[in-house]
C-alpha cells in the first residue's frame, strides 16, 4: 500500500533511548519535540524536527525511503545539535570521540549528515546542509 500526505506534531515531556549512546548518555530527555513531515509513497519527508531538552536541543531534516526488510531503509538526514551550557562544562571524556572537535568550546552548535543503509549508517561529521 501507498501512503500519501503530510502533517505536524508535537509531543511533551519524553525520553529517548537510542540504540547506541549518543554522547556517552544512554537516553536523552526532551522537554518538548515538535514535527513536521510529509510521506510520498514510501518516503518520509521530514522537513523539521525541533528537539528541545536540558542537555541539548536538536534538528533534524531530511528523508527515509522505507524498504523492506526495514534494516534496508535508506537514510539522508542532517542533524544539529546545540549542546546546553551546562553539559558542556561535563568533562571531555564524556563526548564521543570525533563527535565534538576541539572547536566545539568556541561554537554553539555541530553538525552532521546520517546517509546510507539503517543497518548500516554511514555518519560524516559537519556535513549538514
Amino acid at each position: 500500500r501507498q501512503a500519501f500526505g503530510g502533517g505536524e506534531f508535537f509531543i511533551t515531556d519524553c525520553t529517548m533511548i537510542p540504540s547506541v549512546p549518543i554522547l556517552e548518555m544512554d537516553r536523552l530527555s526532551f522537554q518538548r519535540v515538535d514535527v513536521a513531515f510529509a510521506v510520498d509513497g514510501n518516503k518520509l519527508e521530514l522537513k523539521q524536527s525541533d528537539f528541545q531538552g536540558s542537555e541539548l536541543n536538536a534538528t533534524l531534516s531530511g528523508s527515509i525511503i522505507f524498504e523492506s526488510p526495514t534494516d534496508r531503509s535508506v537514510l539522508d538526514l542532517d542533524i544539529i545539535v546545540t549542546p546546553q551550557r551546562l553539559f558542556l562544562s561535563k568533562p571531555a571524556d564524556m563526548i564521543s570521540e570525533g563527535l565534538v572537535s576541539s572547536t566545539l568550546s568556541t561554537q554553539d552548535e555541530f553538525n552532521f549528515r546520517v546517509t546510507g543503509l539503517l543497518e548500516t549508517p554511514k555518519v560524516e561529521f559537519g556535513a549538514a546542509r
